[in-house]
């Protein structure tokens, strides 16, 4: 019994040591955030492809038409240049200063019909168009030629991005610079190059000095 004493009085020592240095795991803080694994991005917005680009391709030319006197703007499709049909363009009344343009390949049903579509850019701006479709002369289409002005040109212009959009909803045509990140959601993508140098000589055609 002398014997057997000294060890359990040991054995208990050592096991109160190594309670006592037996580090406990790090509580968790009650504020701690939920975090959720998730599998692949989340699509916040979804783009369709344009049904016709030809943004690589296309350009703005002005031409100042003697006679009969009226100068117009067109936008060229170099990958058709045989083509004499352009998807948009621009007129200028000599008489009155007025402009009107003409957007191509719309419905052969609506000839006739009275439309009121809007222009909107990528900076924020909207322009009411108004027109009527008339039936095209050489192809089975319709075009819609509407009203519009010198503040939409400049507008046009200016921004990234513009798109002409049907009474639908719908956008027609985007013209975009080669800078324009959004390249999708429109019937027809064409670029914006030479507009502004175009414009501006449509301008001086119009209002000769």
């Amino acid at each position: 019994m002398k014997y057997r004493l000294p060890l359990l009085i040991s054995t208990a020592l050592l096991a109160s040591a190594c309670a006592s240095t037996t580090t406990p795991p790090p509580a968790t803080p009650a504020s701690a955030p939920q975090v959720t694994e998730t599998k692949g991005p989340v699509a916040l917005t979804t783009s369709t492809a344009a049904a016709r680009d030809i943004s690589a391709t296309s350009s703005w030319h002005a031409v100042e038409l003697l006679w009969p006197e009226s100068p117009y703007m067109t936008l060229h499709d170099a990958s058709a240049p045989d083509s004499d049909v352009s998807p948009l363009s621009f007129n200028c009344n000599t008489d009155t200063g007025a402009l009107s343009g003409t957007l191509n390949a719309q419905p052969k049903e609506n000839s006739g019909k009275a439309a009121s579509f809007s222009l909107r850019t990528s900076d924020g701006e909207a322009f009411t168009l108004l027109g009527m479709y008339t039936r095209s002369k050489s192809e089975p289409t319709s075009n819609f030629v509407f009203k519009t002005d010198w503040r939409a040109m400049k507008a046009i212009s200016n921004s990234e991005r513009v798109d002409i959009i049907s009474p639908d909803g719908q956008s027609q045509i985007a013209l975009v610079k080669d800078v324009a990140p959004h390249r999708g959601d429109t019937q027809l993508l064409a670029s914006t190059k030479n507009f502004a140098e175009s414009q501006e000589k449509l301008y001086y055609y119009c209002n000769p000095k």
